[in-house]
């Protein structure tokens, strides 16, 4: 074999296998409908304003240490096990009640309560004041507060809160700090948009319901299937996820819907996620479940929330107070500050104060001092009153 003729097997060959890989991908894509893309949108929109409550139903399907091999390690996951949730206008809040798995009774169990909520310019994450109030009076509740600017650069990847019911309808609100001034987005459409294609879209149906498959394909070979309802606005009925050789990772079904008030859009009363394999890179997938997480809507609304509804005010005494806000907080080590709620209004101003100074106020040495002034007070008054006295009976009448 000639030289010229080895040089053509190394650089055209492979040129022209490129070349057909990318006409058979370009092939293989295409385009999702107008009328489909119109509607997601629509859909994305009418979630603002959204309030929404929800409780999960954790199943373990495979017990035992066998479940490592799928990526799921019960001992380390905290779920969320009650979420009450609103979103308006890129503002946030969220309280939600987290559990963890009991190995001696095998089962999950309440493990602590979280709150936050975001105005649009500051950022509040708190313990949960009424958890603290009803549920444990030794307790302390802690409360921090920054400006989304002053943090963005060093939390922006930081995860906020995921809502899972939303995720799990066919829906990404903002879940992490970097994306609390975005909006929400279709499931769907943001696939497509960060680079899956679409490879089909054909007609199905779903225990009856019409339906319009909707199948994508990443770069990683790995696939996402969706199954829209095609007559109620293309919402999301079901959901399957499969890793590069195939098998399936996680399939969520949506039931029993409910209309979102003064809205086109509708949302499921349950959503079932179930997961045979924990993450998208498992050890092992398994042919059956082993994991599921049944989510149940308790409550579901659409007015107009008021602004004080996204600032968070532990105003309880005792509370601690971190707060990045104020000026001086840039001169103080931790760039916050700190201080506890006095359990006296009146006294709130000069803790406050004192913290901006990096002291910390001492409620009890100024109540001492506040009684030490008024009994010296009263003591002059009585001086005052004897001299007086003394001094009438003294004068000539």
């Amino acid at each position: 074999m000639t030289i010229i003729s080895q040089y053509l097997l190394r650089t055209l060959l492979p040129a022209l296998g490129l070349c057909l890989l990318f006409l058979q991908t370009e092939a293989w894509s295409a385009e999702l409908p107008v009328e489909i893309k119109e509607s997601l949108e629509q859909n994305a929109t009418s979630l603002n304003p959204i309030q929404a409550k929800w409780h999960s139903k954790f199943k373990v399907i495979k017990k035992g240490k066998d479940l490592t091999q799928y990526g799921l390690n019960l001992e380390e996951i905290i779920l969320p096990g009650q979420v009450d949730y609103c979103w308006q206008e890129q503002r946030l809040y969220v309280l939600v009640n987290y559990v963890k798995w009991d190995s001696s009774i095998s089962t999950f169990t309440n493990f602590n309560v979280s709150e936050l909520s975001f105005d649009g310019t500051d950022f509040y994450s708190g313990s949960g004041k009424q958890a603290h109030l009803q549920d444990d009076e030794d307790s302390i509740p802690v409360l921090e507060i920054s400006p989304l600017k002053k943090d963005l650069a060093e939390k922006a990847n930081y995860i906020v809160f995921q809502p899972d019911y939303l995720i799990a309808a066919g829906y990404l609100l903002p879940s992490r700090y970097g994306e609390l001034l975005s909006n929400a987005k279709s499931t769907l459409l943001e696939s497509i948009r960060s680079g899956s294609k679409v490879i089909a879209v054909e007609n199905d149906s779903i225990k009856d319901v019409a339906a319009t498959k909707v199948i994508l394909t990443d770069s990683d070979g790995s696939t996402e299937r969706f199954w829209l309802a095609t007559e109620r606005h293309f919402v999301l009925l079901k959901y399957e996820k499969t890793d590069p050789e195939n098998r399936l990772l996680k399939r969520i079904s949506n039931s029993d819907w409910r209309r979102l008030p003064e809205r086109i859009t509708e949302l499921p009363s349950m959503c079932e996620i179930e997961y045979f394999a924990w993450d998208d890179q498992p050890e092992q997938v398994s042919d059956t479940p082993v994991f599921v997480n049944n989510i149940i809507l308790e409550e579901l609304n659409s007015q107009e929330l008021d602004d004080q509804k996204f600032r968070l005010d532990y105003d309880e005494g005792g509370s601690v107070i971190s707060d990045a806000r104020p000026p001086e907080a840039a001169k103080l080590p931790k760039r916050k500050i700190v201080y506890s709620v006095p359990a006296r209004k009146e006294d709130l101003e000069k803790a406050i104060n004192a913290a901006k100074q990096g002291k910390k106020f001492n409620e009890f040495s100024s109540r001492s001092n506040s009684s030490l002034q008024w009994l010296i007070g009263l003591n002059v008054f009585v001086l005052i009153v004897i001299i007086a006295w003394f001094l009438i009976r003294k004068s000539p009448r």
